[in-house]
């Protein structure tokens, strides 16, 4: 299995009409043109989990941004429409620089031949920090490796669930939406909120037993003194 370096992808990409606007024209930009990949940018569309609408969000301006908080999931879409050749089998991943910020991409790693659409990425914020990210910018990559053999036609991808994918389907923000993210900085919140509240319920309840020590040694108190009168008298 060999992968194509840059001066193959320079022949191919649009020759083969691999990377494709919204028109189904060729959108390949050198500057997208790296080593042995192509750079693929944010598109328009982003499902982030702590939405409070729960609906997805829509990029208009070329500069909007969007925060991935820590410990929540987002679903991105690529600008860029793939279209996979018989003879290619694409390999995606997200850039070392956004890796390194703590972004995780927890969706599939390949692109079959005969796929055509935009990719749509399911990423984790794992970092304690905030994560923002702008439309149109790169933060994808794709590797293309060439098949020995290319595929007939009818072995094709040819699934229903993506071929053709321009949108982010409600399909795969539900699952998102049932339920609150058991993630480990969600996790870490709760715990910190029930100390809080131990720590408060300590504090109170500190100063209900000092409270009742000081009346019960005052009732002592008070009931020998009379003792000692009664005697007395």
């Amino acid at each position: 299995m060999a992968f194509l370096g840059k001066e193959d992808l320079k022949d191919i990409l649009c020759k083969e009409n691999i990377i494709l606007d919204d028109n189904d024209t060729c959108c390949y930009e050198k500057d997208n043109l790296k080593q042995a990949s192509y750079e693929l940018k944010l598109g328009k569309e982003v499902y982030l989990t702590d939405n409070k609408k729960q609906v997805k969000t829509i990029l208009t301006d070329k500069k909007d941004v969007i925060t991935i908080n820590p410990g929540q999931f987002a679903l991105l879409l690529t600008e860029e429409t793939v279209n996979m050749p018989g003879n290619l089998l694409g390999f995606i991943s997200i850039k070392a620089s956004e890796k390194l910020k703590g972004l995780i991409n927890v969706s599939g790693f390949h692109v079959d031949p005969g796929f055509k659409g935009k990719l749509l990425f399911s990423v984790y914020n794992a970092s304690p920090s905030k994560i923002q990210l702008t439309k149109g910018s790169p933060y994808f990559l794709i590797w293309f490796s060439e098949i020995r053999t290319p595929l007939e036609k009818e072995d094709l991808y040819s699934s229903k669930n993506h071929q053709g994918q321009n949108t982010i389907e409600s399909k795969y923000i539900t699952p998102l939406i049932n339920g609150e993210m058991a993630s480990p900085h969600v996790l870490l919140k709760k715990i910190n909120s029930q100390k809080d509240f131990i720590n408060r319920l300590l504090w109170i309840a500190g100063i209900i037993t000092t409270i009742s020590i000081g009346i019960t040694i005052k009732i002592w108190s008070d009931s020998d003194t009379f003792k000692k009168d009664m005697k007395w008298d």
